[in-house]
């Protein structure tokens, strides 16, 4: 069970990226930060985009670069941004090199809940899984254990033949800096919850996650409780191929 966990929550990706059911590679997403001070919100963000990931291999290395384009909506300011990540992975996937990172906002696939990518072997022991399992992984924010649970969710209606969909929870504590308010700092705990849908190839085709951080901030000018809620949702950004003459379908939202 370790080996699962240890596979899912990575910011590794186990081989290279298969097609899903989707003719698109490219992922649609949309995110959420919700800041409350004393019961007040003080600040809400906006994103929505697309995600596009490709893997190559160099020498016996492989690349990962996940190119991220989308705005950010905060108030009425609205901001059109470019952002690439990339990383190499090691032949025994144990070490991963950061060789660029313009992800200021913490949005790309690599770094989410769960990997992008499980081997066939971690997909085929999720589905066989009759019980919630417990687990340990680190924070997407400062690093802090956090511990929880894991458990298969069923098969719907949106998971690919052959796929998985998986459901978790999880908490620890949270302290130090904070997304959009660097100069403040928390002394909390955080908590994640959500769901991960895998194709029959191990790709993550879906992702929902919710991230709730509560606490007491510090910060010059700003003092008191405060909640910080943080979603992101995934999915396909694609429709199914419509008839030569049909007018194109709209792309569905995550």
């Amino acid at each position: 069970m370790k080996r699962i966990v240890a596979a899912l929550f990575s910011v590794l990706l186990l081989g290279a990226h298969a097609p899903t059911h989707c003719a698109s590679a490219l992922s649609r997403f949309h995110g959420e930060d919700a800041y409350t001070i004393d019961g007040r919100n003080v600040m809400t963000v906006l994103y929505d985009g697309t995600q596009r990931l490709e893997v190559s291999r160099v020498g016996a290395d492989l690349r990962f670069e996940n190119v991220i384009d989308y705005t950010k909506t905060l108030g009425s300011h609205v901001r059109r941004k470019t952002a690439r990540v990339v990383r190499i992975l090691t032949p025994d996937l144990r070490e991963i090199r950061t060789s660029l990172n313009q992800d200021e906002d913490s949005l790309s696939l690599l770094d989410q809940p769960f990997a992008a990518r499980i081997d066939g072997k971690t997909l085929a022991a999720l589905a066989g899984l009759t019980q919630s399992i417990p687990f340990t992984a680190s924070s997407p924010l400062g690093g802090a254990p956090l511990h929880g649970s894991l458990r298969a969710a069923g098969s719907l209606a949106t998971v690919p033949a052959g796929g998985v969909r998986v459901a978790f929870t999880a908490s620890g504590p949270m302290r130090g800096p904070l997304p959009e308010l660097p100069t403040a700092s928390i002394d909390g705990k955080i908590s994640l919850v959500g769901t991960a849908e895998y194709d029959a190839a191990g790709a993550l085709v879906r992702l929902r996650s919710r991230l709730r951080i509560t606490g007491l901030l510090a910060a010059s000018g700003q003092s008191g409780p405060i909640e910080i809620l943080f979603v992101r949702r995934f999915a396909p950004d694609c429709a199914p191929t419509a008839a030569p003459t049909a007018s194109p379908s709209a792309t569905p939202s995550p």
